[in-house]
C-alpha cells in the first residue's frame, strides 16, 4: 500500500500536550482476560490484553467539551474537544468502573477557565 505525498501547509508547537500523567502498573493475570478489542473515542480500537499500564486524566472546557490524556501501556493518547456522549460511548467506562473510579463522576468537574480560553 503507498499513499500519496502530502503537501506540507506549515509547522506548529503543539501546545495541547499535557504534563506528566500519573499511571497505575495493573497485574490482570488473576482475572484470567483474554485479548479482546477496546473501543476509544474518535474510532481508536486497540487489540490485546487490558492494560498493564494505564493513567487518564480528564479536563471540562466547557458544557460539554472536554480534553482526555490517556496512557495505555506506551502509547499516549490525547483529545480535545470531546463530547461527553463520545467518551461514554468508549470502553473507558468499564475500564475505570472495574479499577473503582465513576467516569461520569470525572466529567462532572468545573470548567477549567484558564484553559477554556
Amino acid at each position: 500500500m503507498t499513499l500519496p505525498k502530502p503537501e506540507v501547509l506549515h509547522c506548529v508547537v503543539e501546545k495541547r500536550i499535557e504534563a506528566p500523567l500519573s499511571a497505575m502498573e495493573l497485574d490482570w493475570s488473576a482475572e484470567g482476560v483474554s485479548k479482546r478489542e477496546w473501543h476509544l473515542p474518535d474510532g481508536v480500537v486497540l487489540t490485546g490484553a487490558p492494560p498493564a499500564r494505564f493513567g487518564i486524566e480528564v479536563h471540562r472546557f466547557g458544557k460539554d467539551s472536554y480534553g482526555l490524556q490517556l496512557l495505555w501501556n506506551r502509547l499516549n493518547l490525547n483529545w480535545h474537544g470531546l463530547t461527553r456522549r463520545e467518551i461514554m460511548a468508549s470502553c473507558l467506562p468499564m475500564l475505570l468502573r472495574t479499577l473503582g473510579t465513576d467516569l461520569g463522576y470525572l466529567l462532572e468537574q468545573p470548567i477549567e477557565k484558564a484553559r477554556a480560553a
